[in-house]
């Protein structure tokens, strides 16, 4: 129980690794924030609470952050797990595909981290 008590907030949680993280992380004894953009009020694990973020929207980490430390005080674990691939041969990529894959995979990492260190 190494993460009882602990505030965490999990990007990309909705589905996959991110889901996997949050679920773990509840049955440690976390307080768990499940981060999505595309299911924000979806089906989550028990002891996880779905919350709305678009890494790659600045105005979303200072809402989420600024909501979970009111609540409990503090955030002490990030985990950036948000990230997009779009499949498809690099020359048929679009700028507009490219953009949007640099906006969540780097774009939100650095914000979250920018937010979430403080």
């Amino acid at each position: 129980m190494r993460l009882k008590g602990k505030v965490a907030l999990i990007t990309g949680a909705s589905r996959g690794i991110g889901f996997a993280v949050a679920e773990l992380f509840a049955r440690e004894g976390a307080i768990v924030y499940a981060g999505s953009s595309s299911n924000p009020s979806g089906i989550f694990p028990a002891g996880v609470s779905g919350v709305e973020l678009d890494v790659s929207k600045e105005e979303d980490w200072k809402r989420v952050v600024t909501d979970i430390v009111a609540a409990h005080g503090r955030l002490d674990v990030l985990v950036n797990n948000a990230g997009i691939a779009i499949r498809g041969a690099i020359e048929e990529t679009s700028e507009d595909e490219w953009d949007r894959i640099m906006a969540i995979n780097m774009k939100g990492v650095f914000l979250g981290t920018k937010y979430a260190i403080p």
